[in-house]
């Protein structure tokens, strides 16, 4: 967890119940950014994604058109950082996410290539928009991706906590909510549906700060057929149980384990995994837990454990951030 984000606003807690509602009206990529309410309490908006292919001529870009629109407000040689919301066939969730699209997504010459992606995961209480007004991610990534230091890719910031007061820890809560499933199966379904992204499970990865690195460790261990990739930013290996998460297991010892990485690192799986554990140099506790994860690591499973000076904040996390990537895009 971390407590250095700001928590939830009201507001944001009204329009997330409201999407939830809204959900059963179908399996649409909104743009949250020109978001109303209806009379009937169903969100409408100007950004409406459709499943089929929006520009079948090789002289424009292959992208929808909501994303086309949100193209315009980006500057020339930059990526499109916007808002979303991401809807969930399985958990009936439909919550808000922020994506990043690379400046190449939109050149007509490349308008059959598909895109590695990356989840991204926050702390608790944190915020989707994090990644840039905190970690200030954007610039990297368009700086890395010109000078041709990482590929093109997508970065997809997804809610993870249903309830946004309460700490999922990205789990199917016993008897509760189901951010395990929304994340690891609702989610990619919801990209894969809008985006032209990879099949490839070595081209999909999560990375997370705090509980966020938690999250992406564990929803790998736990769905090594999506994911390839785990990178966890001063994350721990355990679920956290307090009064912020509530019951999540109700003593349901083996759903608790399942949930355990420390446990889960040990057991077969049927395709290899690939870890980078970024532990700050002031955080004696969380660097003594990646090592204790690092040595029950076995091959064919890689880890990679990167100590760098400072605490657990965004400054820390930030100056990891272009290795980090270097990492995944090796991979």
């Amino acid at each position: 967890m971390i407590a250095s984000d700001r928590p939830v606003p009201r507001v944001a807690v009204r329009a997330w119940r409201r999407a939830r509602a809204a959900a059963a009206a179908g399996l649409l990529v909104v743009g949250l950014g020109a978001c109303t309410a209806s009379a009937s309490g169903v969100s409408s908006a100007r950004f409406v994604a459709p499943s089929a292919a929006a520009n079948p001529s090789p002289k424009v870009p292959n992208a929808e058109p909501w994303l086309l629109e949100a193209r315009k407000n980006s500057q020339p040689g930059k990526g499109v950082w916007t808002s979303t919301a991401l809807p969930g066939r399985r958990t009936g969730y439909l919550l808000p996410a922020w994506v990043y699209v690379p400046d190449a997504y939109f050149d007509p010459a490349q308008r059959d290539r598909r895109f590695p992606v990356v989840l991204l995961l926050a702390g608790f209480p944190g915020a989707i928009e994090n990644w840039d007004k905190q970690g200030h991610m954007l610039p990297i990534l368009d700086q890395m991706m010109a000078e041709k230091r990482i590929p093109p890719m997508i970065l997809v910031s997804a809610t993870q906590n249903p309830e946004p007061t309460r700490d999922s820890e990205c789990v199917d809560a016993v008897g509760g909510a189901r951010a395990d499933t929304y994340l690891s199966e609702d989610v990619p379904e919801a990209i894969e549906e809008h985006f032209r992204v990879t099949p490839d499970r070595r081209g999909w990865s999560m990375m997370g700060y705090s509980t966020g690195g938690y999250c992406a460790v564990d929803l790998a261990l736990r769905h090594p057929d999506r994911f390839g990739s785990a990178v966890s930013l001063d994350g721990y290996f355990a679920p956290a149980i307090d009064n912020t998460t509530g019951d999540l297991f109700k003593r349901d010892a083996a759903a608790q384990r399942s949930y355990t990485p420390l446990q889960t690192v040990r057991d077969q799986r049927p395709s290899a995994l690939r870890f980078y554990l970024v532990v700050g140099d002031a955080e004696a506790k969380a660097k003594n837990q990646a090592r204790t994860f690092a040595a029950a690591v076995r091959q064919p499973d890689t880890v990679n454990v990167v100590d760098v000076p400072g605490g657990h904040n965004w400054d820390t996390w930030n100056r990891a951030l272009p290795d980090a990537l270097t990492w995944l895009a090796a991979g």
